[in-house]
């Protein structure tokens, strides 16, 4: 589910993964991780436990939402400042998801589809949405208006990963799978690409 009122008409689905930025937290480490240009090693001290817990230090970065989705891919720990742009990133996922598995399931060829970017960023859209559901409207209608079930880290920001106590993904969504509260729910589009990904389709292109 994806609300109506974060408009992704006036571009390509794909140019809201690549191009919007919000506002995040991680480690210093995923600097280096993030810009390809860095040199592999790091400025350091003679102190190396020093360096270490540098490191590791939370820094705010400026990221896309492929670049959210990777770190967490890759075991980096992330916080959105605002806790409500975790609605406009889940929309702005979610919606690219739909459109791209509208194109796969057509009998369109999987062989040059990013497959195992859609599963990265499926993956990505359920830990989002176990957050940003609170901020939907409820069955009847009305939107939250209690922040619920959020991970609070700081002043409104919200934690969408935590690398070293993450509870196992069916934990963290367990509010949004087995209670009947009134807030949407979401269905994961990561069987279908999984198949996509054993059986495949020899004809056609992949575009969307």
């Amino acid at each position: 589910m994806q609300l109506d009122t974060i408009d992704t008409s006036e571009h390509s689905s794909d140019w809201y993964i690549f191009e919007p930025r919000f506002l995040a937290r991680s480690i210093g480490l995923a600097r280096q991780y993030l810009d390809k240009n860095m040199p592999d090693e790091v400025p350091t001290t003679t102190d190396k436990e020093f360096d270490r817990l540098l490191q590791l230090q939370p820094a705010n970065f400026w990221l896309n939402c492929a670049e959210m989705a990777e770190l967490i891919h890759n075991g980096y720990p992330l916080d959105l400042i605002n806790y409500k742009d975790c609605l406009t990133v889940y929309t702005y996922v979610q919606n690219h998801l739909e459109k791209a598995m509208k194109v796969l399931v057509n009998n369109i060829n999987t062989m040059n589809a990013p497959l195992d970017d859609l599963l990265m960023l499926d993956s990505f859209a359920d830990r989002v949405f176990a957050h940003a559901r609170f901020l939907m409207p409820k069955s009847g209608g009305a939107v939250g208006t209690m922040i619920q079930g959020l991970d609070i880290t700081g002043l409104g920001q919200v934690s969408i990963f935590k690398a070293v106590t993450a509870p196992s993904l069916k934990d963290a969504l367990i509010t949004s799978t087995e209670e009947d509260d009134g807030y949407p729910k979401r269905e994961s589009f990561a069987s279908q690409i999984a198949n996509l990904q054993t059986v495949g389709i020899e004809n056609g292109t992949y575009t969307l």
